[in-house]
């Protein structure tokens, strides 16, 4: 509930009044139709009928991966508790992997422009659903045509 408070005081400092509610129905309606784009995009990339945006091409491209670790919450069936009348529920922990790629200038900064879009996604799966997420949008950005160089970088990962 914070973090959606914490919302809805950002949505105000803009100058725009919205209950947290809307704030969670919005947040909702916008993850659907993410989820829906990019399902129809693996979708395309499978029957090899994806749309190849070279819009990164020659440019300096990152390709970000990262991982963590999150809860996620399961309700537990059957009968309710007697005193609290709730279900209960698991908290399993989980690894999302999740994915950035962005274009970087001369310096190595970021470029934040609407023309270069930064691509921000990620799964709770094991690691072959994120491999096909990565293979598409190298695929869809045409990034493997037009690849000059490749640096790979490493975040708490043991290797050995």
């Amino acid at each position: 509930m914070v973090k959606k408070a914490i919302a809805q005081q950002t949505l105000a400092d803009w100058g725009i009044a919205m209950s947290i509610r809307r704030v969670e129905r919005l947040t909702y309606h916008f993850n659907k139709q993410g989820l829906s784009v990019r399902n129809s995009q693996l979708f395309h990339f499978k029957q090899r009928t994806l749309e190849i945006t070279p819009v990164l091409k020659g440019h300096r491209v990152v390709i970000s991966v990262d991982g963590g670790r999150t809860r996620i919450r399961k309700n537990n069936v059957g009968k309710s508790h007697q005193t609290t009348n709730r279900h209960g529920y698991k908290g399993e922990w989980t690894e999302p992997k999740l994915l950035t790629i962005y274009v970087v200038d001369q310096d190595g900064q970021r470029v934040n422009t609407t023309e270069i879009p930064v691509t921000n996604d990620g799964t709770y799966g094991k690691l072959q659903p994120f491999l096909s997420l990565l293979e598409m949008h190298l695929v869809r950005f045409n990034t493997l045509a037009n690849l000059r160089g490749f640096n790979a970088c490493r975040n708490g990962m043991n290797t050995s």
